[in-house]
């Protein structure tokens, strides 16, 4: 659950749907207490929501999940599921939904409650303050700059004022006429430590047709069910 949820986390232009199901890489990166881990993946997923994340490393698992926070967890060694269900991890709350598919102005941070303080332009960069809902009373507010419709940097802020995190978007191609940011750099602000995570993205491809059995990937019936 763990994997799944750092891969999930947060310009008005909708993708053209006429596509049944998209397969990308993605690589993860991160460094905490002088310790180095590596992510593989391969995800596909299709417009009505539902998404199938194919982890090959550091273990072979599967991540099934929906957009109403579905999810299922398959390790193919032990043979074993978990199931979930929890809002917070539906599909359309990752950051590539809000790129590709929703609105990336505000990288989802209105649609889970966050209000828009002001706005100014800087060395022209627009920077957006947002405050978050009151269920988040330990966070001040949230900063996000972009330059021109390119979200470049999110930062979350404490009560205190100091960064508890930040994150930088760049690398930006277009895929099918939507500019995506091929590589996030997140650094986590912990207890006298920082996790520093590196996601980068590759090779988009849509309704490539052997992509088709892993898009449509069911977990096997005869699974144990894990409690």
């Amino acid at each position: 659950m763990n994997v799944l949820l750092t891969f999930l986390i947060p310009f008005v232009t909708l993708i053209q749907l006429d596509f049944d199901w998209v397969s990308f890489s993605m690589v993860k990166r991160s460094t905490s207490h002088g310790r180095i881990s590596r992510v593989e993946a391969s995800v596909f997923y299709k417009p009505s929501g539902e998404m199938v994340t194919h982890f090959v490393s550091p273990i072979d698992m599967y991540v099934l999940n929906n957009s109403l926070g579905n999810v299922e967890i398959f390790n193919t060694k032990e043979n074993t599921v978990v199931k979930s269900l929890d809002n917070r991890m539906g599909s359309q709350n990752t950051t590539f939904y809000y790129f590709l598919f929703g609105s990336s102005e505000d990288l989802g941070l209105t649609e889970v409650g966050f209000s828009l303080e002001e706005s100014r332009i800087e060395d022209m960069m627009l920077i957006s303050e947002y405050t978050p809902p009151a269920a988040m009373r330990d966070l001040g507010r949230v900063e996000l700059v972009s330059n021109g419709d390119h979200p470049v940097f999110m930062g979350y802020i404490n009560r205190e004022g100091k960064y508890v995190k930040k994150t930088y978007y760049y690398d930006y191609e277009v895929v099918r006429g939507v500019d995506f940011p091929m590589s996030i750099t997140e650094i986590d602000f912990l207890n006298n430590d920082s996790t520093i995570t590196k996601t980068t993205f590759s090779n988009f491809r849509f309704d490539v047709p052997k992509d088709k059995e892993f898009a449509d990937f069911k977990t096997p019936s005869n699974a144990t069910l894990l409690e």
